[in-house]
């Protein structure tokens, strides 16, 4: 899909020549008939082509890039109803005689342009002004050409970062907040009869523009590959956080890259991404999400590539879902009481950690009186402590992919898991009393009962 603005202009019937030795005509642009919009984000049309908006056209001679009758980088511009005439009489462009042109159009203007667009992206707060839309479509045009129309696509790709605040953080820690993208360029040039970015090799940082309250954030930024580049989200309250893009991102021209980022007290979890045309028009698009990610036991979640936004690894995949449901574990463990055995016998499962989970809360909502399943809640949303059954799953897989896992778990300096290890689960002692939990034993596959008010190692689990 391409991001088309139209023009049409209407070359006047009287002739002049390839060798410019016949009267300038006028190019004569019809009004009225289009609308010219540029939409500076998803959400919002409102940015259209404003009074005095100015494009710049040059001519060429057909397959060539030899200037045709010294028409460089001449001014239309716009009276904000999508109809675009000279800024000046020296900026008519006439139509040619005895020979073929083409014509290269582009916007927003700059004085002095001849071959080369120069592109500056260090200031995001007028986005509108770097925002660099060119066109090439108008070639072999003629007298018998008549109307001619431009179409214009975005040069630059665009970023978008959407911040969700979660596990202890709420809407209002996110106001003033930064996010500087790094190890990118910001200075370059655009050659406009070839129609590509000079490649430049210095690497610098671009402050994203970020609403007030912190909830999204955009920049333009070059095509490319995203290797080596990253991001740092900066609270007000002097909170840092720091991700990779991910492994392998290319970023194409004319396309919107949008994130979901949710931002914890300890970390930031970076979902997939959607793509989607930057087109703009009176329609804004739909989202395309990504393909959904496909998962193995041992990877990194939530990107597989990237271990520097990973909350913990994938465990187990559910059946039927071809890899992309299923759960992870914490890559780190705590040690930890179950709770406070005044409550009793609460009946729990032993099959399923997130029922147990419910009981509990019924209990104490705050978890203050249930240690090992507040530690849980505090990782953020949808963590749990799980259930014997669930502890005896991960046991098995692990025996089969143990070393995946513990070396992902190592690389972020994570805990991994041992054959001696012995976890406290979600489900009581049912054999015993009632003031009893449950310990499951990697060696031996078995469990054995604890005391609630006994600490013992745990891990978290969530499912995906």
């Amino acid at each position: 899909m391409k991001t088309v603005y139209y023009i049409l202009i209407l070359f006047s019937f009287l002739l002049i020549s390839c060798n410019n030795d016949e009267n300038d005509i006028i190019i004569d642009i019809l009004s009225g008939t289009y609308k010219f919009l540029l939409v500076s984000s998803e959400t919002d049309s409102s940015s259209v082509w404003s009074v005095n908006d100015t494009i710049g056209i040059t001519a060429y001679i057909s397959g060539s890039e030899e200037v045709y009758s010294n028409y460089v980088n001449k001014r239309y511009k716009t009276n904000g109803n999508g109809t675009f005439v000279p800024v000046a009489k020296e900026d008519e462009i006439l139509h040619p005689i005895g020979c073929s042109v083409d014509f290269i159009a582009y916007y927003p203007y700059k004085a002095d342009v001849v071959m080369s667009y120069p592109i500056s992206l260090s200031e995001q707060s007028n986005q509108k002004q770097i925002d660099l839309l060119y066109s090439n479509n108008a070639k072999n045009k003629t007298k018998a050409s008549g109307n001619i129309e431009f179409v214009f696509n975005h040069a630059l790709s665009r970023i978008v970062i959407r911040s969700i605040p979660s596990g202890g953080l709420v809407n209002e820690d996110l106001y003033g907040m930064n996010i500087i993208i790094n190890n990118v360029c910001d200075e370059t040039a655009f050659y406009l009869p070839g129609g590509y970015i000079v490649p430049s090799a210095q690497k610098s940082s671009i402050k994203m523009e970020t609403k007030p309250d912190g909830s999204s954030s955009e920049a333009i930024i070059l095509p490319g590959s995203a290797s080596g580049a990253g991001f740092a989200i900066e609270l007000a309250n002097g909170n840092i956080y720091i991700a990779d893009f991910p492994q392998g991102q290319q970023f194409v021209p004319g396309h919107s890259y949008t994130y979901n980022v949710t931002i914890t007290q300890t970390g930031i979890i970076l979902s997939p991404i959607g793509i989607e045309d930057w087109v703009v028009d009176d329609n804004v698009p739909e989202e395309e999400t990504a393909d959904e990610v496909v998962y193995k036991t041992g990877d990194f979640y939530p990107n597989p590539n990237n271990p520097k936004t990973a909350i913990g690894i994938v465990y187990w995949l559910k059946p039927g879902t071809g890899g992309k449901e299923g759960k992870i574990v914490s890559y780190d463990s705590a040690i930890k009481n179950w709770g406070d055995s005044k409550y009793g016998s609460l009946n729990t499962s032993i099959s399923t950690g997130i029922i147990n989970w419910d009981m509990v809360i019924g209990k104490d909502p705050t978890l203050e009186s249930f240690p090992a399943f507040k530690w849980c809640m505090d990782k953020g949303e949808g963590w749990y402590l799980p259930s014997r059954y669930e502890l005896h799953i991960l046991q098995e897989l692990w025996l089969t992919h143990g070393e995946y896992m513990n070396s992902n778990i190592e690389s972020i300096n994570g805990e991994p898991f041992t054959s001696d290890d012995v976890y406290l689960v979600s489900s009581e002692s049912r054999s015993w009393s009632n003031d009893m939990a449950e310990t499951y034993y990697f060696s031996t596959k078995g469990w054995l009962p604890i005391y609630k008010y006994e600490p013992g190692r745990i891990r978290a689990v969530k499912e995906f």
